[in-house]
C-alpha cells in the first residue's frame, strides 16, 4: 500500500514545543524505562510524525501523531527536575491536506514501536466508521480482513465497563468480542461485580484467615473469621466463564457468608470446607473429620 503522506520535511524539534494530538487513541504506554533511559543516553533515533499548529495558548506548536510513547518519555525526562528539552527529529505533514481519517490510517500503519491494543483500535475504526468509511474500506487500508473490522468495531460498541476491564488486563479483547456475540456480557458484569472471578493471592488465603481462639460460644469451634482476597484478578478465560466450578461457587458464597447466622453444626462443616478448599488439611486430618 502507498503511503498517504509522500513529502515529509524532517525537522529537529524541542519537547516543550510538542503536543499530543488530541485524536491520539494510545492508552497503555507499555513500560517505558527503558525508553526513557536510551533517550536519555542516546537521544531519540526513530522521527515523532506529526504537523505544526497551535495550542490553546496559541502558542506555535507540533503535535504528535505518531509517537505518544516517545512523547511519553520526553515528558518524563523534561519534568524530572533537571527541565531537560531534548531535541528530537520530527517528520511534519500538512494538516490541509491529510485529514482526520488519513491521519488515523497513518498512525496505525507507521507505528514502529509498541503494538497498539485492539482495544486502541476499536477506537481508532470508531471514528472511521463515523466518518462514513464502509468495512471494507478499512479493512482494505489496513490490509486487515472485514470479519476484523467488524469484530473489532463491536467491541467499540462495548459498555464502559467491559472496557475498563480489558484495559486493566484482566480479559482478553477477543474473549470479550466472543462475549458480545453470544450475549454473555450483562451476566458477565453482574458476576464480575460479585467477586465472580477474584482470586487469591499466590500462597495465600482465598477465604478464611487461620484463627486459634475459640467462638465465643464456648463450643471449642474454630472461629472463621471476614475473607480476606486480592483487589485485582487473574486474567480471566474462556474456561471460567464457561465452565462450572463448585469449588470456585462455594467460594463465592464463603466471601460473603454470615457464620454467625449458622447452627453449631453447619458452622463447624462450613469451617471444614474453607480449609478443605484452601488445601489446609493434610490426610489424617481429613480422616479423622469423616471417621472421628
Amino acid at each position: 500500500m502507498q503511503p498517504l503522506v509522500t513529502k515529509d520535511e524532517l525537522l529537529k524539534v524541542p519537547y516543550s514545543r510538542m503536543r499530543l494530538d488530541p485524536d491520539n487513541e494510545r492508552t497503555d504506554l507499555g513500560p517505558i524505562e527503558w525508553l526513557i533511559n536510551n533517550i536519555r543516553n542516546e537521544g531519540v533515533k526513530e522521527p515523532l510524525w506529526g504537523y505544526k499548529g497551535v495550542d490553546e495558548t496559541r502558542k506555535e506548536c507540533y503535535f504528535v501523531v505518531n509517537g505518544s510513547r516517545r512523547f511519553a518519555a520526553l515528558k518524563v525526562i523534561y519534568e524530572s527536575g533537571k527541565g531537560i528539552d531534548v531535541i528530537a527529529p520530527f517528520k511534519t505533514f500538512n494538516p490541509d491536506k491529510v485529514n482526520k481519517e488519513q491521519r488515523i490510517i497513518e498512525r496505525l500503519i507507521r507505528n514502529e514501536g509498541l503494538p497498539y491494543s485492539r482495544l486502541e483500535k476499536s477506537s481508532s475504526i470508531g471514528k472511521l466508521s463515523a466518518y462514513g468509511w464502509s468495512n471494507q474500506k478499512i479493512a482494505e487500508q489496513l490490509s486487515m480482513s472485514i470479519t476484523w473490522v467488524t469484530d473489532t468495531l463491536l467491541l467499540h460498541s462495548a459498555p464502559q465497563r467491559l472496557k475498563n476491564i480489558i484495559a486493566a488486563k484482566e480479559l482478553s479483547a477477543s474473549l470479550a468480542i466472543d462475549m458480545m456475540k453470544k450475549g454473555e456480557v450483562d451476566p458477565f458484569l453482574a458476576q464480575y461485580s460479585n467477586g465472580q472471578y477474584m482470586q487469591p493471592e499466590e500462597g495465600g488465603t482465598a477465604i478464611v484467615n487461620p484463627a486459634t481462639e475459640t467462638a465465643q460460644n464456648g463450643t471449642g469451634v474454630e472461629a472463621i473469621v471476614a475473607p480476606q482476597v486480592r483487589n485485582k484478578t487473574n486474567k480471566i478465560t474462556k474456561k471460567d466463564i464457561n465452565g462450572l466450578s463448585s469449588v470456585k461457587e462455594f467460594k463465592n458464597f464463603a466471601r460473603h457468608a454470615d457464620h454467625t447466622k449458622m447452627s453449631a453444626g453447619k458452622e463447624y462443616y462450613f469451617g471444614f470446607l474453607c480449609k478443605f478448599v484452601n488445601n489446609e488439611l493434610t490426610y489424617e486430618q481429613i480422616s479423622d473429620f469423616f471417621t472421628v
